[in-house]
């Protein structure tokens, strides 16, 4: 029997946000040719363009699953539970963090996958917060690495 080897791609974002992480979802691909890659993006509101939209018929994923953002109500937090149970279940030997710009919420993403989850193999949680916007010693702004570069 074969055993499953797993890659987790976390991708927000509508249309143009999916079409700028297409490079590192295809370096995610050829590094891990022999993997399972799944997936992890909110569901969308009917007029938005979702990640999974525009990348189900590429056949890259193998399967989908739905984040879902924790709330102060108790639906809210079980349902941010049992996706822990789910991706805990899956066993991912890597997690790709593909959210675009960093957001105030790294800290929390980052507990939920590396320690929540038990993935080991997080990429893309270690960019500082608060640099986005910010100018370096000669005045200009700094530049942010690419999704690939991440």
């Amino acid at each position: 029997m074969k055993e499953e080897r797993n890659v987790l791609v976390f991708r927000t974002g509508q249309l143009g946000d999916t079409i700028v992480s297409l490079p590192a979802i295809h370096a995610i691909r050829a590094a891990y040719p022999d993997h399972d890659l799944i997936l992890l993006t909110p569901r969308q509101e009917d007029y938005l363009v979702s990640p999974l939209e525009l990348l189900n018929g590429a056949q890259i994923f193998s399967d989908v699953l739905f984040y879902v953002s924790p709330s102060a109500n108790p639906i809210g937090l079980a349902r941010f539970f049992a996706l822990a149970v789910k991706i805990r279940h899956l066993r991912p030997e890597a997690f790709f963090y593909l959210r675009g710009l960093p957001w105030k919420s790294t800290g929390r993403d980052k507990f939920f996958f590396h320690v929540i989850c038990g993935i080991r193999n997080c990429y893309g949680l270690d960019l500082p917060e608060d640099d986005f916007g910010l100018k370096d010693e000669k005045g200009y702004l700094r530049r942010f690495p690419s999704e690939v570069e991440r």
